[in-house]
């Protein structure tokens, strides 16, 4: 009887343990839904630190560069290649102030520069542009624009500045986007431990893979997302950007006059015309996130590969980018330098002389 009794005191204490470490602990979630639950923890974030690097490569071994006619697309060519680019950066959302440094090197050539936003503004200070907009001014002072005054010349209903809304909006495309991926494409490679802002972040691994099918499989669901007030909205401000003097009735004229079916008939057939030249086999985009305990992304890593062969010739371009981000939600601090009348110039005076 003693012996019963024990065994059960054991089996309720199980059962309890049980069901504390499974309260406890996070449900088992697919690589979709963990990736939904970090794209949307991203909006969370309200001050970071980080930093992220970018590098492109051209591999030109397949490309005869003797037979090129333009001497300029040989010199560009080279300039790009091997082109890196070091940025570190502070955000404070609440504060609306954001402060980037970088570092270029670009066919041999270091470039340096800075810029702040602040107050609806952006200032760029960047002594390289001196010798390309020819103002001596540039090379100690800063170019200064005005979001809130350049939104309104180009009769934008949209309030870009308005990083929160921006980020809504781009949550609710993204999630409509993860949506039309097929399970292949999304993987949970395990955890590890990586150093991030010198300390020590256990992390899960996230990967995204995009191949032809699902570069098909999103630009036909750019079709159905038309249908998206949302995006709509932020497709009408993308194609103003490049032609002010269209209005919202005429690109809503032009949207409703296209036939959908049409639509994808016409990305059906242009994929095929890329697929002449584009070694899709080797080419594709390749994306890793390390996730912490919070779902907050402390690191990115994104590859992406576009091999190109044309008759007996070839090449490819590889652009590789690697994002850090710590002190995510803590105080930070952000310097914004002392920009008057005596050290700036407006980005419309320099350009149009007003």
């Amino acid at each position: 009887m003693k012996k019963t009794r024990i065994m059960s005191i054991l089996l309720i204490v199980l059962l309890a343990s049980a069901m504390i470490l499974g309260g406890c602990s996070k449900p088992s979630r697919s690589a979709k839904e963990m990736l939904t639950d970090v794209i949307q923890k991203q909006t969370e974030i309200k001050t970071s630190q980080g930093s992220m690097e970018l590098t492109l490569n051209v591999n030109m071994d397949g490309l005869d560069v003797t037979s090129l006619n333009d001497p300029n697309a040989v010199a560009i060519l080279n300039m790009i290649n091997n082109l890196k680019v070091d940025f570190n950066y502070t955000s404070d959302l609440d504060q609306q102030k954001h402060a980037i440094e970088f570092n270029a090197d670009m066919g041999g050539m270091a470039f340096y520069g800075e810029m702040y936003m602040y107050d609806e503004k952006l200032a760029i200070h960047m002594p390289f542009l001196t010798q390309f907009l020819g103002d001596p001014r540039l090379s100690d002072g800063y170019l200064v624009m005005d979001l809130k005054e350049m939104a309104e010349m180009q009769g934008s209903t949209m309030d870009m500045t308005n990083i929160e809304e921006t980020q809504k909006i781009a949550v609710k495309l993204f999630n409509t986007v993860i949506d039309k991926l097929g399970e292949n494409a999304l993987t949970k490679n395990g955890s590890s431990t990586i150093e991030i802002g010198g300390e020590s972040v256990k992390v899960e691994e996230i990967q995204l893979n995009i191949g032809m099918e699902e570069m098909k499989t999103l630009a036909l669901g750019v079709v159905d997302l038309l249908e998206d007030k949302d995006f709509r909205d932020l497709v009408f401000e993308m194609v103003k950007s490049g032609d002010p003097l269209m209005t919202r009735e005429e690109f809503e004229e032009e949207l409703n006059a296209m036939d959908p079916q049409e639509a994808k008939d016409a990305i059906d057939q242009g994929f095929q015309e890329m697929a002449e030249v584009v070694d899709f086999a080797k080419s594709g985009l390749k994306t890793k996130m390390y996730v912490d305990k919070n779902d907050y992304t402390v690191r990115s890593t994104m590859e992406m590969t576009i091999a190109v062969t044309e008759g007996e010739e070839s090449f490819d371009v590889t652009f590789n980018v690697t994002s850090d981000a710590w002190n995510i939600n803590k105080p930070v601090t952000i310097e914004i330098p002392e920009i008057n009348e005596e050290n700036s110039i407006d980005v419309f005076e320099l350009l149009y002389g007003f």
